[in-house]
């Protein structure tokens, strides 16, 4: 089973705690426009995730 959640994060406490509550899944998109999004962009946010293994 995962546990999982879907929202924004803005903040790296906010991924701590969910780390902290056995969250190892989010669905979270950028809060820059789409037309804005650039691999580099994604890449950090998954980077920023992977700091507290979600």
């Amino acid at each position: 089973m995962y546990i999982g959640t879907q929202g924004s994060f803005p903040e790296d406490h906010d991924l701590q705690t969910l780390a902290q509550l056995g969250v190892n899944n989010i669905d979270t998109t950028p809060s820059e426009p789409k037309s804005e999004w650039t691999v580099d962009l994604i890449s950090q946010y998954r980077e920023r995730c992977a700091k507290f293994g979600i």
